[in-house]
Parts: C-alpha cells; sequence; structure tokens
C-alpha cells in the first residue's frame, strides 16, 4: 500500500512523525512536494492523506483518479474548506474524522479554558499583577452558572460532561434530535430544537458554539442573537470564525451589551494583531489551537492506519462522505 501525505512545511510535524508510526508496517508513506508536478506523484498511490483538508484542487483530485487512488482521506472534522462536490463527481471516494474519534475532547477543553480565563478575568489579572496591585480585579464563578450549548454533538456532549462537574447547569439545542435517554445521561436540563435557539441565547450565561459552518450557519450570531443574550453573559467560539459577525460582536462588547468573548476561531484568521476585537479585555482569543494536541495527532494517525487497512482488504472505508451538506 502505497500512501501520499499532503501538508505544508509548518504542517508536517508531529503528525507525519506520527503517521508514521501508527502506519508505517502498513505501508510506504511519501510527502507530496508542491513544487514538483503533481501527476507524477499521485501514480500508484492507494491512499491520500491530506493534512486538514485545505490544500486539495480540482487538477489534484483527477490525478488521483486518474491513477486510480481509492480513497482520499482528510484529517479533519469540518468540510467547509473540502469541495465535496469535487470528489462526488469525479467519484473520488472521500473521508473525514468526525468529532467522536477526533477533536470533541480538546474542543471541550478548550472551550471549557476559554471559560475559565473569561470568569477569572485573566488579562485584567495580568494587568493588576504588572502594575503591583494584589485582589482585584472581582472574579465570578462558573458554578450555578448556566450553560448554553448551540449544537450537542460530540464536542457538545463532551463539554456537557467537564461543566457539569464544575456545578454548570446546561441547556442546549440542536438541529438534529437527542433520544431522551441520552439527554438523561448527560443530565441537561432543557434541549430544543433550532427553533429554540432564542431561548438558550436569553437564559444562557456562557453561550458555546459546536456546530458546523454552512450557508445557514454563518453568521449563526449576528446582531439579533447578540442583542438576545444578557449583558452579563461570555460567547464562546471554538467552532468556525464566520459562525459570528464580528462586527456585530465588536458592537456588543464596545458598547457593553457583552460581557465578553472567549474566542479560538476568527472570520478572516490569520487576523492581523491589530484586529478590533483584539484590542478588547473582555476578549480572550487564541490561534485556533485548540484542537492542536498531540493526542489527537496521535489518534487522527491510528485512524489512517485503519483506514489503510480497510482499503488493504477491500472493505468500505470509515466515515466517507457521501453528499454535500
Amino acid at each position: 500500500m502505497n500512501v501520499l501525505y499532503i501538508a505544508s512545511e509548518p504542517m508536517l510535524e508531529p503528525y507525519y512523525g506520527d503517521l508514521l508510526e501508527a502506519a508505517g508496517e502498513l505501508c510506504t508513506v511519501s510527502l507530496y512536494d508542491f513544487d514538483r508536478p503533481l501527476e507524477s506523484q499521485f501514480s500508484g498511490i492507494d491512499v491520500v492523506v491530506e493534512h486538514g483538508g485545505v490544500y486539495q484542487t480540482p487538477e489534484m483530485i483527477d490525478a488521483g483518479v486518474a491513477a486510480g487512488v481509492r480513497l482520499w482521506q482528510v484529517t479533519a472534522t469540518g468540510l467547509d474548506h473540502v469541495n465535496i462536490a469535487d470528489f462526488l463527481t469525479r467519484g473520488m471516494p472521500l473521508a473525514n474524522m468526525p468529532g467522536p474519534v477526533s477533536t470533541a475532547i480538546p474542543m471541550a477543553e478548550h472551550a471549557l479554558l476559554l471559560m475559565l480565563a473569561l470568569s477569572r478575568k485573566l488579562l485584567e489579572s495580568r494587568r493588576s499583577f504588572e502594575e503591583r496591585v494584589l485582589n482585584l480585579p472581582m472574579n465570578t464563578e462558573l458554578y450555578g452558572k448556566t450553560l448554553g450549548l448551540i449544537g450537542l454533538g460530540a464536542s457538545g456532549r463532551a463539554l456537557v460532561h467537564r461543566a457539569s462537574a464544575l456545578g454548570m447547569q446546561v441547556i442546549a439545542v440542536d438541529t438534529v434530535e437527542v433520544p431522551e435517554e441520552a439527554r438523561e445521561a448527560l443530565g441537561i436540563q432543557f434541549f430544543g430544537g433550532a427553533d429554540e435557539v432564542d431561548r438558550v441565547l436569553a437564559e444562557a450565561d456562557y453561550v458555546s458554539l459546536h456546530v458546523p459552518l454552512a450557508a445557514d450557519t454563518r453568521h449563526l450570531i449576528d446582531e439579533r442573537a447578540l442583542a438576545l443574550m444578557k449583558p452579563t453573559a461570555y460567547l464562546i467560539n471554538v467552532a468556525r470564525g464566520d459562525l459570528v459577525d464580528d462586527a456585530a460582536l465588536l458592537d456588543a462588547l464596545e458598547s457593553g451589551r457583552l460581557a465578553g468573548a472567549g474566542l479560538d476561531a476568527i472570520a478572516g484568521e490569520p487576523v492581523e494583531p491589530s484586529h478590533p476585537l483584539l484590542q478588547l479585555d473582555t476578549v480572550i482569543a487564541t490561534p485556533h489551537n485548540g484542537v492542536v494536541t498531540r493526542e489527537l495527532s496521535r489518534r487522527r494517525a491510528q485512524l489512517v492506519a485503519e483506514q489503510v487497512k480497510r482499503i488493504a482488504e477491500s472493505r468500505e472505508p470509515l466515515y466517507r462522505v457521501t453528499a454535500v451538506p
């Protein structure tokens, strides 16, 4: 079995090394060279592994089809960077790595990190330290607060477990029905469909986004949605930047209609250091590295190894993408 790994230089390690460790005995792995003609690089390749799903072009897919590639594996959960239609129309099997086996744990941990940093006013505390001021600012606790989840998929459920352990109440909405027994096991106080988003926005002390970016979720959090939130509430986004209307968020924060925001994703990233949101003490921002963990790299490498085995045995790959969301 021959595998072609596609990633830019900054994204090679530890991902490439973990892939070699997990699958090196099953296959020969070669690196894609962006400076060489692409057709020859796909010759004899059985599986393409694309880091993050951000590199593929129609020409690459055509070369893969011509070479008889049997699976194009994207090492990402979200597929908003992937032109799924290009794969489907060309008949190239495509697979991703959904949250339960991939990003759920680090996303939940990072959302909790941002919630704690905001409740404990991390930036203001740093300034007090530098100014030799003790006992300020006044902080708040997560205990007893209400967490509102927009999306109750894998990462949302992982966050429920962590937030509940801190004594938070959890309410949630999702477009997909969650069985009552699953909701009871999670201890969720309220669950509704998409038509109940306004209730969650209005009642939550922390609103955390756990939905994919699609046409109907772009700017899900806009001026109207922000106006429904409590002035003491915080917005958490560890998903995709374009879920939020940045201009509306900036206005809500600057006017005091929202207490703060924890952002691991900002539209148009990488953003300039001068981005207005980054200038506010009420914003804790991280460079979209919430799921950048060594453990996730190893889990993804193990999944690639499993996919290679399945292709070698002429079995259907796991998590095949069969339609445009």
